[in-house]
């Protein structure tokens, strides 16, 4: 079996989550040995209320951020969105104190003094969350598995050995649990996002981009994040208020510290896959099955343990956490498969029904982490905690097989934005760049170079000696459209005939490696990564289909090739397909996309953009 890099980084996660769940439980331990379940209960009501507080606050742009790290094409431009993201970070910072600074006051105001206390000492190390928020989205747009791994293991792993020395030697409050906790996670944090190396230099255009971006995901992002992501939250909050104190906030909280796991292991292969899910028509069979095998025995083995283990690691106090843990384990092994749809769905831009997903959710987290709170108090917590993620799950597979079978038709790129009716608006996108005087010379140039009429063998032998090279970009073997419906590929032929072929994915290869290519005279290095899916059918020119990162959301149009014989598509300047990559775009494509993707070719070409 091929061990892919996706797989390598599926291990990498998976081993440093089931490390970071290990490291979980023996900071929980040491939390309960030395605080009694009110003490505990109260750290986890304050930090519930500032976690709560900073969910609220990003307003989808990290998330933004995080798709645009996914397609950026470079490190230049990925660290400048970095800057941009660290700079809305500290905007999110000040407001996050001053609405602590609120809580602070409240809390004096109703006579809960201790509580007001731990509040106004959580100031200082209250960056945490939205620290953890900046390195999760980060690494998963820059598919930087490793960062993820040490942002889940080293604020544990410090805490440990520390928190251990200190409570044995001079007890435990909880000020000392607050401060020690979320100061060392949040320095180690810190240390990881100064070695992202952010760059604060020319951010308006990153910023106008980002803006751009949320506005049609991030921001549906958020909303739907309020309806579920921020009423998590909920539950900590109403046990509080319709209990005697935070006892039951500590066990439900020490219950979801637990159970967290859980949803975090099947959204792993969503995180590992998110970079190539964005080029990728459906999930592949055996991601989704593997998905949900992991997802199903890690929650069984769950259950059959967890009370022993409970019972043998936490004072007996805690015993009832087994209980309220195995319910929950049911929910969030749900959720955690539910995510990672939702890691496809993003990747491909579908903000919208993300937001619809956890509008459903949320609906009846709210519903029921205050109205079956109030009736049955933490079983109500419990109750919603499966229904929702249920909801969540059922929610967002029915949008995902939909968009699935939402199959698109390619028309040629070039026959569309060549046709004589956007003249006009080529030579208005070119005067934009080079002046009125010298676009149209400039459009022809462009014009000429992606619309040759040889390739492979003829162009190679015509360009050898010739100075210059052009491009054919047009469909070979006479085909009129390409429909692309999940794994399928039906391809229409000029003369109305189609046939249809069901392709599964290869991999990831390099097309062109070691060529190198003179542009503008500059030499560079030809090659780039594309996406490998294959038929086992007899479909000659349409066996294999080789993908570029472009998509219908990032670009407005897609690159491909098609061909034969795999080892001479992978050749890009020699071999029968040399001088030709084929580009479509959506046969319905409006007259704002046509635009789009005009300007962008135009602009990237003249010098428009870095």
């Amino acid at each position: 079996m091929k061990f892919t890099k996706q797989t390598k980084q599926v291990v990498i996660l998976y081993a440093s989550t089931l490390s970071g769940v290990l490291l979980g439980v023996v900071a929980s331990i040491i939390n309960t040995r030395f605080l009694s379940p009110a003490d505990y209960g109260d750290v986890r009501y304050v930090q519930n209320i500032i976690n709560f507080i900073a969910s609220l606050l990003l307003f989808g742009y990290f998330l933004s951020g995080s798709r645009l790290l996914a397609i950026s094409s470079g490190e230049s431009e990925s660290r400048r969105i970095r800057g941009c993201m660290i700079v809305i970070l500290g905007g999110a910072l000040v407001v996050l104190i001053a609405g602590i600074l609120i809580c602070t006051g409240l809390q004096f105001a109703q006579g809960k003094d201790h509580i007001a206390h731990l509040f106004l000492l959580s100031v200082p190390v209250c960056a945490y969350p939205l620290f953890l928020n900046y390195v999760n989205t980060t690494a998963m747009g820059d598919n930087h598995i490793k960062r993820l791994a040490a942002a889940r293991l080293l604020p544990n792993l410090s805490y440990i050995p520390i928190a251990y020395l200190l409570y044995s030697q001079s007890g435990a409050t909880s000020s000392r649990m607050i401060l020690l906790q979320w100061g060392l996670a949040s320095l180690i944090l810190c240390l990881i996002i100064l070695s992202t190396r952010p760059r604060f230099k020319r951010l308006s255009p990153i910023f106008r981009t980002l803006n751009k971006e949320n506005k049609s995901y991030g921001l549906q992002l958020y909303y739907g994040s309020l309806a579920m992501v921020a009423t998590n939250y909920i539950a900590g909050i109403t046990l509080s208020l319709f209990g005697t104190d935070n006892t039951t906030v500590g066990f439900f909280t020490l219950a979801l510290t637990i159970t967290t796991p859980l949803q975090m292991l099947p959204a792993i292969i969503g995180t590992a896959y998110f970079k190539q899910f964005a080029t990728q028509p459906r999930i592949p069979h055996k991601v989704f099955q593997n998905t949900i095998l992991l997802a199903s025995a890690t929650c069984i083995l769950f259950i059959l343990l967890i009370k022993p283990l409970v019972s043998f690691l936490y004072s007996e106090p805690y015993s009832i956490v087994s209980t309220y843990a195995s319910w929950m384990a049911v929910g969030f092994s749900i959720h955690g498969v539910g995510d990672m749809i939702n890691r496809y769905l993003g990747s491909h831009g579908q903000g919208k029904v993300i937001r619809n997903s956890s509008y459903f959710c949320g609906a009846i987290k709210i519903s029921g982490y205050i109205l079956f709170v109030y009736l049955w108090g933490i079983n109500g917590a419990l109750l919603t905690n499966v229904l929702s993620s249920g909801v969540y799950f059922i929610t967002l597979f029915i949008y995902y097989t939909r968009f699935i079978k939402n199959g698109t038709t390619y028309a040629n790129l070039f026959t569309v934005i060549l046709d004589s009716q956007y003249d006009d608006l080529w030579l208005s996108k070119a005067a934009a760049i080079v002046g009125e005087d010298a676009a149209q010379e400039n459009v022809d140039y462009l014009k000429g170079f992606i619309s040759a009429d040889i390739y492979g063998e003829e162009a190679v032998e015509a360009y050898k000696d010739a100075g210059y090279f052009m491009f054919d970009c047009w469909y070979l073997a006479d085909v009129d459209t390409f429909t692309f419906d999940g794994d399928t590929v039906t391809t229409k032929l000029t003369d109305g005939s189609e046939q249809t072929h069901i392709y599964e994915y290869l991999g990831s290869y390099q097309l062109g490696e070691g060529e190198m290519m003179t542009y503008g005279g500059e030499t560079f290095d030809a090659s780039f990564p594309v996406d490998v899916y294959k038929t086992a059918d007899d479909a000659g020119e349409f066996t294999y289909f080789l993908f570029r990162d472009d998509t219908m959301q990032t670009t407005w149009h897609i690159e491909f090739r098609y061909g034969s014989d795999l080892d001479q598509l992978l050749k890009y300047m020699e071999g029968p397909y040399a001088y030709w990559l084929s580009a479509g775009i959506d046969a319905d494509a409006s007259p704002e996309t046509i635009d789009s993707v005009i300007d962008l070719f135009v602009s990237e070409n003249l010098g428009g953009e870095e």
